[in-house]
């Protein structure tokens, strides 16, 4: 079976968002210039998911959600937050909504939150408890899920 990737469940998400901005508009929430603030997410979201992805690659370890991880990361934004990569997308999609200025486009954020938080990350965790045990465990009580 193929697996649907967080890249392209984030693409996905941008596209029903801007169908929603145009066909279900709802509520304007940051009307122009104000809107423009969501840039300032768009950029700290991809900011944050660079430095995650840079980090793995540096570390020569697997990035893809899927595949069985190579190394155990804990420095970097991992220091702060298990997942820094899901969070940079879930911000890059909160900078889109307010960037689109009105409030129906919210509902993709939260798909996206929903389905990392309980399809993508239970998945990475088993994997990452069955490859490095006690280590991942007392990273979990550490260091946060999201924030």
């Amino acid at each position: 079976m193929k697996r649907l990737l967080p890249p392209v469940l984030v693409l996905i998400c941008i596209v029903l968002m801007i169908a929603l901005r145009i066909v279900w508009p709802i509520a304007v929430i940051a009307p122009p210039p104000f809107n423009l603030l969501g840039l300032v997410l768009i950029v700290a979201g991809a900011a944050l998911g660079a430095s995650g992805s840079r980090l793995f690659m540096r570390v020569k370890t697997n990035l893809n959600t899927f595949k069985e991880p190579g190394k155990f990361v804990t420095e970097g934004p991992f220091k702060y937050t298990r997942n820094p990569i899901y969070l940079s997308m879930a911000v890059t999609l909160a900078g889109f909504w307010i960037l689109f200025g009105v409030l129906s486009p919210v509902l993709c954020v939260l798909l996206f939150i929903v389905v990392a938080n309980q399809w993508y990350i239970p998945y990475e965790e088993k994997l990452l408890a069955e490859k490095f045990g006690s280590e991942y465990a007392s990273y979990k009580t550490r260091v946060r899920r999201w924030i």
